[in-house]
């Protein structure tokens, strides 16, 4: 739009002008009525007055009007006013915006329809400026006879639009509430704009002091011709271009200032924002669109297109394109947002998490489960034929076994992920660890005709390590190799042991190759995640959880080593653990001596069986009464520690004590009996035979003062062996 340079006085007045209209206090805010008052009185009118479209879009009715004493009211006369009449001046909106017309015999010659309707009511001039929607005429405010007219349609054109905006949530104060207050936050921030304003007015044109004033608040201003691919920048970082400032092809610099400005986690949403070939469609039924992103120095930013001009058929074809800071409060709004965003994911990911666990778990443990409970049936329908029976009962006890081995590693897992799962070390012979692997896995590679090679080059012959853990590492690997290697293969295990920056330790270095099946590319870094399996059980015919070889990683992890997997299909895999260990210096091995027992010692023994469930009871008493055990049972606690204080101190050789029992649990129970005041019964042997069957179970029971720890399901052998070392 042209626009001319105003005096000093009447630019201050201009501004002062708006301030009044625009940014008053909350409690102060003016009515329509008083501000279309204010309005005139500004411009030095006769009347001003308010035209809105309605809702058959047929007519144009006077809504709001202010007249100076002695001009005549024509808000009754101005109802129901076909759009024909003021066509013209809608095509001038379109065209033009806001305009100033004389009412003489050019208009009568052009418009003699708004010639008609102005000249009976001594209007000599009038200045006009549009309300829109969507690009969608709706509405105009008017002043008849104005003293100021040419060089302010800039600012009538604001002021229409910010007239209209209030006069819009007005009309739908309910449904808009939230866009009033955006109204007014936004008429404060300009109020603050223009105040800066008049410290530059005496060098500016009026257009130039609103583009100050806005720079102030978007530090990046750009001029958009969408049709012709064009940009021309206005101002950035607070500074007003002329109008020859930077300019250029406008998508070529969207895209510019997305990879230099725009953290790389909002790159691609902001990318598709500044997509310009798909702005008209986004603006097509609104005036304003706006993002929020971060940008790579970590500040948040507020970026919009506003429509600036639309063509014939309301498509805006030029735009504005802002950008600015956004305030704390609004950073901690979008911040809180984005965290319970994440919190949405991360519980929804958790929920998948938990029923694909579930799911896994229904399957695998209805497997052994099914083969159980088929081959008791089977059992008791063939309950004579002894082979057949026997063969079943194998069935079972490998079943079983899955089964146990199942339930353990989910449990481990959820100790390891918890966190409560510690490292238990003690000094251990290097020699052992590969010997351990060999007699373990020895007879089964021979069985299935698999070669078994394994090497040891370690020096060091003493560290200190967590030898359960350390063994369940290596076996794990190995036990994959065996199971994927077919008959005619070979598995080689070598534990090196590499050098170590770190004074007083070394690296011991563990490599198990297999000429198995091998895995994929795609599998190789699924490998470590829970329940994961290249092939299912019912393809390849072997068993497993799927939780093996994440229980490895996490605990290599844990010992502060690292885990590598090199495979490939038909041709093999490589595992590699490397694990640093303290070196135990100065330890001098002691010889163990042999626990052994003879057949007949539990013979006439008295166990005290503290035990809550009816089956374990039954199950316990009956293979301990096979080898000569006398059992005496207690349902819990209280009733165990009953029996001890009212025997003789002799009675009983040996307590087997269940830990979670109603009443009275398995530790209060046996320290209660250690403070018995006689010492024959309070220093009697108590076993902790539990499913409580972790490390720290059995740290626990042994903190509680007992002699044992058994866990079940109970391994008869076990049993045998750890009695037997008691009681010998």
């Amino acid at each position: 739009m042209r626009s001319q340079l105003i005096s000093e006085r009447s630019q201050e007045d201009a501004i002062r002008s708006f301030l009044d209209i625009l940014n008053r206090k909350p409690e102060e805010c003016l009515s329509i009525e008083e501000q279309v008052e204010e309005i005139a009185a500004y411009f030095g009118a006769d009347r001003s007055y308010i035209f809105e479209q309605n809702a058959d879009k047929a007519f144009v009715d006077n809504t709001f009007e202010w007249c100076k004493e002695g001009v005549n009211p024509e808000k009754d006369n101005l109802q129901m006013v076909p759009v024909e009449v003021v066509e013209i001046w809608y095509h001038n909106f379109r065209e033009h915006g806001a305009f100033f017309i004389t009412v003489n015999e050019e208009l009568k010659k052009n418009d003699p329809l708004a010639y008609e309707t102005l000249e009976p009511q001594n209007i000599s001039t009038l200045m006009a400026a549009p309300f829109s929607r969507g690009g969608e005429l709706v509405g105009f405010l008017g002043v008849d006879n104005p003293t100021k007219h040419t060089d302010q349609l800039l600012l009538i054109s604001v002021i229409a639009s910010s007239l209209f905006k209030e006069l819009s949530s007005i009309r739908e104060e309910e449904k808009h509430m939230t866009h009033v207050r955006e109204i007014e936050k936004l008429n404060s921030e300009l109020e603050d704009q223009l105040m800066i304003a008049e410290n530059h007015r005496s060098s500016l044109e009026l257009s130039n002091e609103i583009i100050y004033a806005i720079a102030k608040l978007y530090f990046g201003i750009f001029r958009i011709d969408l049709q012709n691919d064009f940009y021309e920048e206005i101002a950035s970082d607070n500074e007003v271009h002329s109008l020859t400032g930077h300019e250029g092809s406008a998508s070529t610099k969207m895209i510019e200032l997305c990879n230099n400005f725009v953290a790389d986690e909002f790159h691609d949403e902001v990318m598709e924002f500044f997509d310009l070939s798909t702005l008209p469609d986004r603006l097509a039924h609104q005036e304003l669109i706006d993002m929020n992103y971060r940008s790579k120095d970590g500040y948040w930013h507020a970026a919009g297109f506003i429509s600036k001009k639309r063509d014939a058929n309301g498509r805006t074809t030029n735009v504005l394109y802002v950008t600015r800071l956004l305030s704390d409060q609004k950073v901690r709004q979008i911040e809180q947002s984005i965290r319970l965003s994440e919190e949405k994911k991360a519980a929804e990911l958790a929920n998948k998490a938990k029923s694909t666990f579930l799911f896994n778990m229904s399957h695998d443990i209805r497997t052994p489960m099914n083969a159980i409970i088929g081959y008791s049936e089977l059992m008791d329908k063939y309950f004579d034929d002894t082979e057949r029976c026997r063969s079943y009962l194998s069935k079972i006890r490998s079943s079983s076994d899955f089964l146990l081995s199942l339930i353990n590693n989910v449990l481990e897992m959820a100790r390891i992920e918890s966190g409560k799962m510690q490292l238990d070390e003690i000094v251990c012979d290097t020699n052992e660890i590969c010997s351990e692997v060999n007699d373990v896995y020895s007879d089964l590679m021979s069985k299935k005709n698999i070669e078994f090679i394994t090497t040891s080059n370690v020096k060091t012959r003493y560290i200190f390590c967590d030898v359960v853990k350390l063994n369940e590492i290596f076996l794990n690997i190995v036990s994959n190799a065996y199971k994927y290697t077919p008959e005619g293969g070979k598995v080689i295990v070598t534990i090196d042991e590499l050098p170590s920056d770190k004074e007083g330790t070394t690296l011991i270095q563990a490599k198990v190759r297999d000429t198995g099946i091998g895995m994929s590319p795609d599998y190789l870094p699924l490998i470590f995640d829970e329940f994961t399996r290249e092939h299912t059980s019912t393809e390849t015919r072997i068993e497993g959880t799927g939780l093996g070889m994440p229980i490895v990683k996490r605990l290599v992890e844990l010992m502060g080593g690292n885990i590598t997997v090199e495979s490939e299909l038909g041709k093999g895999t490589e595992f590699t653990v490397t694990i640093p260990h303290r070196i135990a210096d100065g330890f001098i091995p002691v010889e163990n001596e042999t626990d052994e027992f003879e057949n007949g010692i539990f013979s006439g023994k008295r166990i005290l069986l503290a035990e809550d469930n009816d089956l374990n009871t039954e199950i316990v008493t009956e293979i301990l009464s096979e080898v000569g055990f006398i059992i005496e049972h207690a349902t819990d606690g209280v009733i165990c520690v009953d029996m001890m204080e009212k025997a003789e101190p002799d009675y009983y050789d040996l307590v087997l004590m269940d830990i979670q029992m109603p009443n009275m649990n398995g530790y209060k129970a046996t320290k209660i009996i250690r403070k018995l005041p006689d010492p024959q019964k309070a220093n009697i042997p108590i076993i902790a035979m539990t499913a409580n069957a972790f490390e720290e179970d059995r740290r626990e029971a042994f903190d509680a003062g007992m002699n044992g720890h058994l866990a079940k399901p109970i391994n008869v052998k076990e049993v045998f062996e750890l009695l037997g070392k008691i009681l010998k």
